[in-house]
């Protein structure tokens, strides 16, 4: 078998093994399945297949364009036309990254299939802001509803440069004014930080948080908890503090 999943080169993996989580199902991406790769041979006792041994090789995919989207309604969500797709829950709708190997002309009607309704019905029951950059071929929309943001979509030939945990947050805020030019931009204005990836789902606390603690004086992790709440939970977050510590030591140090 085949999957298609995006691609970490990380010096924390073993030189010659990959790694593939196997919670992808059909329903959360394209086509991640790695128990696909496996072949049907398991232990006579036990009848374990041979997940940690089996033999696969890697070829890069020729994508035209690259894409991220977040959406309020899920079931609206048509993922037909891009090859590659995988979504997530985020709090009141949904963050989908998206890929396709062949080049479209017409963005606005790609992102209008991807909402699930015609363009008509759309202009007509929304407010929908675009920018459309031929130079750079990428395309950027937003779609709202009264002060809601329903949908946004960025397409790119390159990796789309967004704050994916700000954007997807908005899906939960009203906008207003000018303010919902900030979503076209994908990332907040100065009077609004942003949190960077997050590292600690539990208290919504991001990588941009954990490093503005230890700028502040937060030499470890007791301390990046008590001024972020980071860790404070259940506590999955403590390794990837702890390395966010060592590598800003090290680069104090050189």
């Amino acid at each position: 078998g085949h999957i298609l999943v995006s691609a970490n080169l990380t010096e924390r993996q073993p030189e010659g093994s990959i790694f593939v989580p196997m919670h992808w199902t059909d329903q959360f991406a394209a086509k991640a399945r790695v128990g696909t790769l496996i072949a049907p041979i398991v232990d006579k006792v036990s009848e374990q297949p041979a997940f940690k041994s089996s033999t696969v090789s890697i070829t890069r995919f020729q994508t035209a364009w690259y894409g991220f989207a977040v959406i309020a309604d899920e079931g609206a969500l048509n993922l037909t036309g891009a090859e590659y797709w995988a979504k997530a829950a985020v709090n009141c709708g949904l963050q989908v990254e998206l890929a396709g190997a062949k080049a479209l002309e017409d963005w606005a009607t790609f992102a209008a299939d991807l909402y699930g309704l015609s363009r008509t019905d759309i202009e007509k029951n929304h407010d929908v802001l675009e920018l459309f950059d031929r130079q750079s071929s990428s395309y950027r929309t937003a779609y709202f509803q009264n002060e809601k943001l329903m949908f946004s979509l960025f397409i790119s030939p390159e990796p789309i440069a967004a704050s994916r945990p700000w954007l997807s947050k908005q899906l939960s805020e009203a906008h207003q004014g000018a303010r919902r030019y900030e979503i076209l931009a994908a990332r907040p204005s100065r009077d609004m930080p942003d949190k960077g990836a997050i590292i600690c789902a539990c208290m919504d606390v991001g990588e941009n948080d954990i490093h503005a603690a230890i700028t502040a004086g937060a030499c470890d992790i007791a301390k990046i908890s008590d001024a972020t709440g980071a860790s404070t939970n259940c506590g999955s977050c403590r390794s990837d503090i702890k390395k966010i510590l060592q590598e800003t030591n090290h680069a104090k140090a050189s």
